[in-house]
């Protein structure tokens, strides 16, 4: 009944605050609806001196416990309440089945990128630090051939052979030795380099194919995401028909066996007069007195049920 309740709350707040004048005979709760001869007797008000309504507590008590058993007639509305289910369309399940598997896609996917970049500057630092090596190897490899041919110079020199043609000879040997030698050292740095490429082309290649297998799986998650959505969704229509057949029987039952079925407009109706004459009562004593009185009337709380809260909480305020 939250939303009847709701609605006489906005009511009171529109009245809060506002005086009670002689000439009204009640604080208007109402709207035009008419219920019964009976159900719109009203409370006899006499002004006081001090222009606030004296009802007389007796008649109020007598008011809303009439109304209260009125309310007491009616079939609650929760209890034949239907449910509501919004369905998806297609194009929503096709829409949250691929953002689900697009996310699940990214998040492998940048675990992948994580480890392959980490390979890339791995090799990286690898190929820079195997490049970095030639220059001082190829000074090694000068430094030793200058040092031999220096002391076949000397040697030559002591032996008196300076000019010689075997001085000659051992040298062009040797630097032609020289020679082979740098071209080992660029051969070697070559050999390095492309091993090393080799190896980060193969984590390339397991990288890309790690990349295909994510997207077919990207595919294949779309599908089964599409396949549950659409049977979680016929099984949740098939609840809520179920729930609702249900409720249609409950109200055949009903009006089979002459029960009122809920009215909106009459239940809120039945609980306007209820805080019409609760209210035009302690409206009209002193506002420091009304709570007081309020609070020991145990009786006219147990009659008001639920709108004793509201009722209190505007004496509060008031």
């Amino acid at each position: 009944m939250y939303g009847i309740e709701q609605k006489i709350i906005n009511w009171l707040k529109k009245i809060k605050n506002q005086p009670i004048s002689s000439d009204e005979s009640k604080i208007s709760l109402t709207s035009n609806t008419k219920i019964s001869d009976d159900e719109n007797s009203e409370v006899n008000n006499s002004e006081s001196s001090d222009n606030k309504t004296n009802v007389d507590k007796t008649e109020m008590i007598e008011t809303i416990k009439r109304y209260s058993d009125k309310l007491k007639g009616v079939v609650d509305d929760e209890f034949l309440k239907k449910m509501e289910y919004d369905e998806k369309s297609e194009d929503e399940i096709k829409n949250e089945a691929n953002v689900y598997a697009e996310n699940k896609f990214n998040l492998s996917k940048s675990k992948l990128d994580g480890n392959i970049e980490n390979k890339r500057q791995e090799f990286k630092e690898k190929e820079e630090k195997i490049k970095s090596t030639t220059d001082g190897l190829k000074q090694n490899v000068d430094i030793k051939y200058k040092n031999l041919i220096d002391n076949a110079q000397n040697n030559a020199l002591k032996k008196g052979i300076a000019r010689s043609s075997i001085l000659a000879e051992t040298i062009k040997n040797l630097s032609e030795d020289k020679i082979q030698e740098h071209l080992d050292v660029d051969s070697n740095v070559a050999s390095s380099l492309k091993e090393n490429a080799n190896k980060l082309a193969l984590y390339e290649s397991e990288y890309d194919s790690a990349i295909k297998s994510l997207e077919i799986q990207k595919a294949i998650d779309i599908k089964e995401k599409i396949d549950k959505l659409n049977e979680e969704q016929e099984k949740k229509i098939n609840e809520v028909l179920k729930y609702n057949n249900s409720i249609d029987e409950k109200i055949f039952k009903l009006q089979s066996q002459g029960a009122e079925l809920p009215n909106e407009k009459e239940s809120a109706e039945y609980k306007r007069k209820m805080l019409d004459s609760a209210l035009s009562y302690y409206y009209s004593l002193d506002p420091a007195l009304a709570l007081e009185e309020f609070k020991k009337d145990v009786d006219v709380q147990y009659v008001l049920g639920d709108l004793s809260k509201v009722v209190e909480n505007y004496l509060k305020n008031r």
